[in-house]
């Protein structure tokens, strides 16, 4: 499994290290039994979040998390996340900035294995942030 980083995002909001990062992707890739693969994790402002959530969704907004399959072998997809949506998630919903931006990482991980929101997909993705602690 490869997690390559990139951060996008100028802002000086803090975040998840590196190793937390790829720990949680292979957490949950090796529940899924999705060894092997790789996943891009990029940070991005609101700015290119809500271009990108535009052009790709239809939604003139940001969003916190979007994933994107890429189909190719071995390669998994994107997930990008927006740190000042997760910063004003974990404000609102009573989280850590580390357990928004755990949260939205798992979210987007299980997109990119083809879950959609839904009962199965949520419960998965509580059932992961526990064992990663970041619930």
């Amino acid at each position: 499994m490869v997690v390559m980083l990139k951060n996008l995002d100028p802002s000086k909001i803090k975040g998840l290290t590196e190793k937390e990062i790829t720990h949680a992707v292979d957490a949950v890739l090796s529940k899924e039994k999705k060894k092997g693969w790789t996943v891009e994790v990029t940070f991005v402002c609101d700015r290119r979040m809500k271009g990108l959530n535009n052009r790709y969704r239809g939604k003139d907004k940001t969003t916190d998390v979007l994933s994107f399959s890429m189909g190719e072998e071995g390669i998994l997809g994107d997930v990008l996340i927006s740190r000042k949506q997760a910063s004003q998630n974990a404000v609102k919903y009573g989280y850590t900035l580390k357990q928004e931006l755990f949260r939205l990482l798992v979210h987007g991980v299980l997109h990119l294995l083809g879950y959609d929101h839904g009962r199965q997909m949520f419960a998965k993705q509580e059932k992961y942030l526990e064992s990663l602690g970041g619930n």
